[in-house]
């Protein structure tokens, strides 16, 4: 893989970042990813969206298993014609864990079938994966969440070039994301 872009998020009011003008000489694109939110809440929705459509154009699946305070969950959801894809989740600033305003998911993203020669829709895949643990006992939670999105308007012959990550609310101080390309060979 080639390293193509970073983005570092350096202040507390980005919402989005975005990958502009994505190369259309690789097949297929990696997005590595360490963030969090700086909302209060446990986790923190992270949405996709191609060339900035932002109709209700996206087929999208999630899951998120998870362990809060001993007790395990597991849930997934299937929808279509959403405004953006749902991707994954990261931290957002947990009330009273000690260390948990530190705490930032480890994030990865695959985007297929974007470049106007594939035969395919654009499908975008995520996964995140971050653990809040106070001494006391405050608030222990491990979450892992995946996700698939794709857009359902018939893209499989236009080019991607925008692919914009956004957060339910804003990106903390010092989230990063780096693109990376795999060569067709």
């Amino acid at each position: 893989m080639e390293a193509v872009a970073q983005v570092v998020v350096e202040d507390t009011t980005t919402a989005s970042v975005s990958f502009t003008t994505l190369p259309q000489t690789h097949s297929s694109l990696h997005i590595e990813g360490m963030a969090a939110s700086n909302n209060t809440g446990s986790a923190i929705d992270i949405y996709a969206t191609f060339n900035n459509i932002t109709t209700a154009s996206y087929d999208y699946w999630y899951r998120q298993v998870d362990r809060i305070n001993g007790s395990n969950g597991d849930y997934y959801t299937w929808n279509s014609s959403s405004n953006n894809a749902w991707i994954c989740r990261v931290p957002g600033t947990q009330s009273g864990a000690a260390g948990a305003s530190n705490v930032m998911a480890l994030m990865q993203f695959d985007l297929t079938q974007y470049r106007s020669t594939d035969n395919g829709s654009p499908t975008i895949r995520g996964n995140s994966w971050f653990s809040v643990d106070s001494s006391g006992g405050i608030n222990r939670l491990f979450y892992n969440t995946w996700g698939m999105g794709t857009i359902d308007t018939g893209m499989n012959s236009t080019a991607i070039t925008t692919l914009t990550l956004t957060s339910e609310n804003y990106f903390r101080e010092g989230s990063v994301f780096t693109l990376y390309g795999r060569p067709d060979s």
